[in-house]
């Protein structure tokens, strides 16, 4: 694959800030510092023991857990897998954990302190399916392993397709998908020593309705990605990347549009369920899908500021090899795992993983 680069020089050479931008390897770098995902150290690791997509993945306390999701059938599950991972963040084998307390797909899952986090999604009815506003907690064992699962305060309305971030001491519920439509609303509450959810709090709403966007913490700073919103009468891919400061109570001061458009496939712009994770305040959103609802096989990445709250120009890599566009994302040290979800429009249970790393700019290609 040919390499592009492309170096942006601010003032006059004798100037130490450089932004540097790599589309071939995934690389980005500012003030002299690179941060690349490592295009020849993507490995393939051993597949989930079931195939599943519209689930949740973390790593936490030395374990790769893989929650819930669908089968290839479509079907909701309650599985819970985990993979104890080794030194150098790989693995060898995945175990079966306590299950869910039922069935939930397209729900958000986190981690705070010593427990897991598990809000909304879509569940198992009477008679078809229906949304969850339940918010499911597990303490988790020194091995990673999620114990007694138990409800704690609901949602303040049924939701899935939202984001769920955790900033000191408090958890956010940021849009979504209720019965009625996507919402705009953004909702805090405090979280007890014990690891309860207290009572919600109304914040600054996003500017518009948004679901399947993705959402990451950096510094003082939530950062919203992608998505899909109501307009017209149709639904659009947002190309956007909402900036929200939190204020000194908790609560989010504003949000404000990143000047750079999110890339999508081609000469287009926006992503609907990327899959977003920061890494050293760069940003990686791995996949999704383009305006035109096709599939998306490659890695945007940026890189945010959270001394001044902005976000760098976007660039594009090459995904990796069989990399599946609609996945659940993990990150552990250096490593980054794409696990399960959706290979060309088919469910997969193949598990990725590559390495993050960093380098001075002047050594980079």
């Amino acid at each position: 694959m040919a390499l592009f680069l492309v170096k942006y020089f601010t003032g006059l050479l004798k100037t130490a800030s450089v932004l540097l931008l790599t589309l071939g390897t995934g690389a980005i770098a500012l003030g002299g510092t690179l941060t690349q995902l490592d295009p020849e150290r993507w490995m393939t690791m051993p597949p989930l023991p079931a195939v599943r997509y519209s689930h949740g993945a973390i790593a936490v306390n030395g374990s790769l857990l893989a929650a819930g999701g669908r089968d290839r059938f479509g079907k909701i599950q309650k599985t819970v897998y985990r993979a104890p991972l080794h030194g150098n963040a790989t693995y060898s084998f995945w175990k079966r954990e306590t299950d869910l307390p039922g069935g939930l797909a397209n729900f958000a899952l986190g981690a705070s302190g010593s427990c897991l986090y598990l809000s909304g999604g879509m569940r198992v009815a009477a008679k078809g399916e229906e949304i969850s506003g339940d918010i499911w907690i597990a303490t988790l064992g020194n091995d990673g392993s999620p114990r007694n699962w138990r409800r704690t305060e609901p949602l303040s309305e049924p939701l899935y397709a939202h984001c769920q971030v955790f900033y000191k001491n408090r958890i956010y519920i940021l849009g979504g998908m209720a019965a009625d439509g996507m919402r705009s609303d953004v909702n805090m509450a405090e979280i007890a020593q014990d690891g309860r959810v207290g009572s919600w709090n109304v914040t600054t709403s996003f500017p518009a309705p948004m679901a399947y966007s993705a959402a990451v913490v950096v510094g003082d700073y939530v950062i919203v990605v992608g998505g899909q919103s109501p307009t017209e009468g149709k639904t659009l891919i947002m190309p956007t990347a909402y900036v929200g400061p939190f204020a000194k109570d908790g609560g989010i001061q504003t949000w404000y549009l990143a000047t750079s458009k999110l890339p999508g496939a081609w000469l287009g712009y926006g992503r609907n369920q990327t899959a977003l994770t920061v890494w050293q305040n760069t940003l990686y959103a791995f996949g999704g899908q383009d305006a035109s609802w096709f599939f998306i096989n490659n890695v945007a990445s940026a890189v945010f500021d959270p001394d001044k709250g902005e976000l760098g120009s976007w660039g594009v890599s090459e995904g990796p090899k069989d990399m599946p566009q609609v996945t659940a994302l993990a990150v552990w040290k250096d490593a980054v795992y794409l696990v399960g979800g959706m290979v060309q429009g088919k469910a997969s249970e193949k598990v990725l993983s590559g390495r993050f790393s960093a380098v001075a700019a002047e050594d980079s290609p």
